[in-house]
């Protein structure tokens, strides 16, 4: 059996300096809480938690009641970012705000809150139930979220139109939605902010799980990310494989001619993915 790593994958930028602002807010002191998980992955934010990291649900800490006992408490906004009332809340609470927010996901805030201003309607295509959309749509005051094109049945829209991505949305779904949505309305402009790194890094893996046997993709199962890279790579090698670590690999999936590709969604960090090569290592010793 032959593994090799993906050389292109790892913590995609935000992730990197998110993490890194994390160990280092927490080498100062372990008084720091997350508005909801930093990353999906419950590998590496266990890792965290066990430096520190306090993990809080964002819906649970935002109320007015729970509000007043994060004055004076490091509060850490997480790489999806935080809607701007939410960040407002808690600077009138007293709460000493930590922000590692994504700097893709920042920008779209605030492209989104400029054409707010200008009177254009505000689209977003995304997962609606997902915190990075949440934050977005709080940088509008009546925003559209659609995630599929049934969304869109029945839906009138403005004479002036700005559309928008959720950042880790699957970029063809996202132009052939804002296509559809473009034919219906007088005056549409599409913004693509769908991240590019992660556009580069889907076609990568496309190549890199076309070129293995099988190809095993290391990522949380709440990640929106890994569930697309996930599904790209069945799309072109059958014999892909989501877990979480190897807990879940499956000894059937393997045969020991294979060559195995082993590679990681945006919030997997490079030591997850040796720990299988290592497993995996051992495996073929046996």
């Amino acid at each position: 059996m032959k593994i090799v790593i993906d050389a292109h994958a790892g913590f995609c930028p935000g992730v990197l300096r998110a993490v890194e602002k994390v160990e280092n807010l927490l080498a100062i002191s372990g008084n720091l809480i997350s508005l909801g998980a930093l990353i999906h992955n419950p590998v590496e934010l266990q890792r965290l938690q066990q430096k520190g990291l306090m993990t809080r649900p964002q819906e649970e800490l935002l109320t007015a009641e729970r509000l007043k006992d994060l004055k004076d408490r490091r509060v850490l906004v997480r790489t999806h970012g935080l809607a701007a009332a939410a960040h407002e809340a808690l600077r009138q609470a007293g709460a000493q705000v930590e922000d590692a927010t994504c700097p893709t996901v920042r920008r779209v805030q605030s492209l989104i809150a400029e054409k707010d201003e200008q009177g254009e309607q505000i689209v977003i295509i995304g997962k609606k139930n997902h915190a990075e959309v949440i934050g977005l749509a709080g940088y509008s005051r009546k925003p559209l979220v659609f995630e599929a094109e049934a969304d869109l049945a029945g839906v009138v829209f403005r004479d002036r139109v700005a559309i928008f991505s959720q950042t880790t949305f699957d970029h063809n779904r996202f132009l052939a939605l804002a296509k559809n949505i473009q034919e219906r309305v007088r005056q549409a402009t599409v913004h693509d902010t769908t991240c590019r790194h992660i556009n580069r890094r889907l076609q990568r893996l496309i190549d890199f799980a076309a070129s293995v046997d099988v190809l095993l993709l290391i990522g949380g199962s709440h990640s929106s990310n890994s569930r697309v890279l996930y599904e790209a790579c069945r799309a072109v090698n059958e014999r892909s494989f989501k877990i979480e670590g190897v807990d879940e690999l499956d000894r059937s999936w393997l045969r020991p001619t294979d060559r195995v590709g082993i590679s990681g969604g945006a919030s997997t960090p490079r030591w997850q993915l040796e720990k299988v090569r290592d497993y995996l290592l051992e495996l073929s010793a046996q």
